[in-house]
């Protein structure tokens, strides 16, 4: 593959505004085209194959200091649905950050989103405390309400997730008209986890306890405010 790149970008570079003949330019092109035909392949997956070094990380403050935010339990569906990878850490006296990587865009999606469902668990939980009956401690209450709203925040996050994975179905005469969408994916996933194994990060995963079943009632309503989230990325840019 790295051997037919190069020959690929150097038939791309033969063009007029380098020197090249129209004609030379014209046998470059078609050479390319050819190329391509042969192994199945496409410009944009080319460019995916070749992209691993436009991989970033974009670190985001919530503002929490000693504790993660609840939001915390949705970072790892946040990073599958947009093909990134995540993690957070404490800064010593800093805020903590909460970082995921990959391909620029995917990041801001994957910010946004967290974002989103940081306001969205505030909120609501807010509501819903100010009309609680109930005896229990606020902080039992509140990780009970999280915890339910970010398992339905994930579990949608999930069905969109399986569902875009899936190798779409085309008819037999329509195949060579069919979407590249799902093989774009999957390079740039591979892509992603090439580039993030590259950073040689040494990760602890961490592992949630379980809410008290006598918070059984404000974890169904988190659920409940979890399926009220939108998640339309029309507000960004």
């Amino acid at each position: 593959m790295e051997s037919l790149i190069k020959k690929l970008q150097s038939l791309q570079n033969k063009t007029t505004a380098n020197g090249c003949t129209e004609q030379e330019a014209l046998h470059a092109a078609e050479k390319v085209a050819e190329l391509l035909d042969k192994y199945g392949l496409s410009i944009e997956q080319l460019k995916l194959d070749t992209a691993k070094d436009e991989c970033s990380a974009g670190a985001f403050d919530l503002g929490s200091k000693r504790q993660t935010h609840p939001v915390v339990l949705c970072m790892s569906a946040i990073a599958k649905y947009t093909s990134t990878k995540s993690w957070y850490k404490h800064g010593g006296n800093g805020p903590i950050e909460y970082t995921f990587f990959g391909f620029r865009t995917d990041v801001e999606i994957a910010g946004w989103l967290l974002k989103t469902f940081k306001e969205a668990m505030d909120t609501s939980y807010m509501v819903y405390f100010a009309t609680y009956t109930g005896t229990l401690h606020w902080k039992t209450v509140r990780k009970a309400f999280t915890d339910g709203m970010s398992d339905r925040l994930n579990a949608r996050l999930h069905q969109l997730t399986e569902k875009r994975s899936k190798p779409p179905v085309v008819e037999a005469e329509t195949e060579m008209d069919a979407p590249k969408s799902y093989e774009l994916m999957v390079l740039k996933e591979r892509n992603v986890k090439k580039a993030f194994e590259g950073l040689k990060l040494r990760i602890r995963h961490s592992y949630r306890s379980n809410s008290n079943d006598d918070s059984a009632e404000a974890y169904l309503a988190g659920a409940e405010a979890g399926d009220l989230v939108a998640l339309n990325a029309g507000e960004l840019q």
